[in-house]
C-alpha cells in the first residue's frame, strides 16, 4: 500500500510564516528591552513608580543620560515614559526637528488646529497628559508599539506601527482607550542618541486616536 505524499504548501505560504515570525522576534525583542528600561528607570528613581514628581530643571537641549541607541529603543522609551508618567523621559526620544501630522477626523471643526506642530506643542501636550492633575500618580497607564514595517539605514529609519494607548485619566469625559498607526521617521542626532523627527498619525479602527486626544487637550 503506497504512503501519499505530504501537501506542498506555496512559497507564498512559507514568506507570509517567516515574516510573521520576524515581526513576533522584534515584538519579543522589544517587550524585553522595555521590561530591562523599565527595571533601571524604577532601580534609579529609588522605586518611586507612583510618587509625585517635582518638576526637573533642564541640564541642556536633550537629556544625554538616556540616550536610545537604536530607533528599536527611542520607541521603547516612549512606551516606558508613558508608564512612569515622565514626560521628560518621553521627550528625551523626541527631536527638536519634531513634526507631527494628525489624521484628518480629529481636526475637522477646526483644520488649522495641527497647523506647526512642533516639539515645543509636543512638550506641552506631553506635560499636560502626564500631570498628577490629569494623570493621578496612581493611575496606569501603557503606550504598546507593534511593527508592522520597518526600515532602517545607518543614520534614519522609518517604522511604520500600530499603537495602542491605555490610560486612566482623571478627566472621565475623555476616552480611556486611544489606537491607531503611526507612520514614523526617526534619526540618529549629533549625540549618538536616535529621536522621532516625524510622526504621521493615522486611524486604525474604531477608537479614537492619538490625534484625538492631542486635540482634546
Amino acid at each position: 500500500m503506497e504512503r501519499t505524499g505530504a501537501t506542498q504548501l506555496p512559497a507564498s505560504h512559507g514568506r507570509q510564516r517567516a515574516e510573521f515570525a520576524m515581526r513576533g522576534g522584534r515584538t519579543a525583542q522589544r517587550a524585553r528591552l522595555a521590561a530591562l528600561l523599565l527595571l533601571v528607570a524604577m532601580l534609579m528613581g529609588g522605586c518611586g513608580l507612583f510618587e509625585t514628581r517635582d518638576p526637573e530643571t533642564p541640564t541642556g537641549s536633550q537629556a544625554s543620560d538616556n540616550l536610545a541607541l537604536s530607533p528599536t529603543e527611542a520607541l521603547i522609551q516612549l512606551e516606558t515614559a508613558i508608564t512612569l508618567h515622565d514626560p521628560n523621559l518621553y521627550l528625551t526620544a523626541i527631536s527638536e526637528e519634531f513634526e507631527f501630522a494628525a489624521t484628518p477626523s480629529a481636526f475637522s471643526e477646526d483644520p488649522a488646529y495641527f497647523d506647526d506642530w512642533s516639539y515645543t506643542r509636543e512638550d506641552v501636550f506631553i506635560r499636560s497628559l502626564l500631570s498628577s492633575t490629569l494623570l493621578p500618580p496612581d493611575s496606569v497607564a501603557t503606550l504598546t508599539f507593534t511593527p508592522i514595517e520597518e526600515v532602517s539605514f545607518a543614520d534614519s529609519a522609518v517604522f511604520r506601527e500600530s499603537y495602542t494607548l491605555e490610560i486612566a485619566l482623571a478627566n472621565e469625559t475623555l476616552p480611556r482607550v486611544y489606537a491607531g498607526l503611526a507612520d514614523l521617521t526617526l534619526k540618529r542626532e549629533q549625540d549618538g542618541g536616535w529621536r522621532v523627527v516625524r510622526w504621521v498619525d493615522d486611524a486604525g479602527g474604531d477608537e479614537p486616536s492619538m490625534s484625538h486626544l492631542r486635540a482634546a487637550l
